[in-house]
């Protein structure tokens, strides 16, 4: 199943996130599916699926689909309204425990010690 997120900056004045953000992220989606099992979130992150001696986590995500940004160094700077992300799965456990994260906690941030910003989730 693949779904997109639609969501836009909490603050204009924070909104500058490192080029490599891609482990940040990586690292949201599963503090969400934590929010909503945390039992199954660490499962996910340790073990995951297996077929035979092979491990999987079943999920993918795009990079953040950002229409207006400015790029400064190591550094890009989101100059868009609305931001998307499209995030796939194969077993409907991890999208259940996904959305459920969600609605818990709308609001989030990304980024690292240098810069970050924050967004609000408007719809799924």
């Amino acid at each position: 199943m693949r779904f997109n997120l639609n969501f836009s900056l909490t603050d204009r004045n924070r909104n500058v996130l490192p080029i490599n953000y891609l482990y940040e992220l990586s690292a949201w989606i599963y503090r969400v599916i934590h929010q909503s099992n945390p039992v199954f979130a660490v499962w996910l992150h340790n073990r995951g699926f297996s077929n035979d001696h092979l491990q999987f986590r079943l999920f993918t995500f795009s990079n953040l689909l950002v229409p207006q940004d400015e790029i400064t160094r190591d550094r890009m700077i989101i100059q868009s309204d609305q931001i998307k992300l499209v995030i796939s799965t194969l077993p409907e456990e991890t999208l259940q425990h996904f959305i459920a994260g969600i609605f818990r906690n709308r609001e989030f941030i990304l980024g690292d010690r240098i810069c970050s910003a924050g967004f609000r989730i408007n719809s799924i």
